[in-house]
């Protein structure tokens, strides 16, 4: 058994003291060299192919096939910059949805007891707002309630062919607003 000093006991065997960079540059070669990797795909369409599947493990009787990777196919592993037309590659946009500011705001039971109606314009639209005190997190609930009046969308839910509709058009927004949901 190793003697180790409690303090050291979490990372005994884990942590490397000094760097050795020599050591550390042959490891990323050999991790970055297309040559020392294996890829396995699996399906069962491969089982009819002509020229697939063609051996077979002596413990489980699965059958596989080995095949090396073609010159094209390494070229391409080694140099990836040649898929890309321009030959640039970059990050993604800033996500202007990250917070720049995380401090709690200081407790205020005039907007904690109760909702308050923050801005109400002409017609069915407001904006409410209760701080949530308890478990100090951000949060928001939107919830929006649509009448359609006219034409066409005033059907919507009414029928068969207005909840068609309705469901498209769900499907639609969804659709526009799908990129900037990912970017949250």
């Amino acid at each position: 058994m190793f003697e180790t000093d409690l303090k050291d006991i979490l990372k005994h065997q884990y942590v490397v003291e000094e760097l050795d960079e020599g050591r550390v540059q042959e490891m990323s070669n050999l991790l970055a060299d297309p040559m020392n990797s294996i890829t396995m795909i699996r399906s069962k369409s491969f089982e009819g192919e002509q020229g697939g599947c063609n051996l077979e493990d002596p413990w489980y009787a699965t059958k596989y096939s080995k095949e090396r990777y073609s010159d094209e196919l390494l070229d391409v592993m080694k140099h990836p910059s040649k898929l890309i037309p321009d030959g640039k590659v970059g990050l993604p946009p800033p996500n202007n949805l990250l917070p720049k500011n995380l401090d709690l705001v200081p407790e205020d039971s005039d907007f904690s007891s109760a909702p308050k109606l923050i801005k109400e314009w002409p017609g069915d639209t407001e904006v409410w707002f209760m701080k949530d005190e308890k478990f100090k997190r951000p949060k928001a609930f939107v919830n929006l309630k649509i009448y359609p009046f006219e034409g066409v969308l005033k059907e919507l839910g009414r029928t068969a062919h207005g909840r068609m509709l309705a469901e498209v058009w769900v499907a639609c927004i969804k659709e526009h607003l799908r990129e900037f949901n990912y970017m949250a």
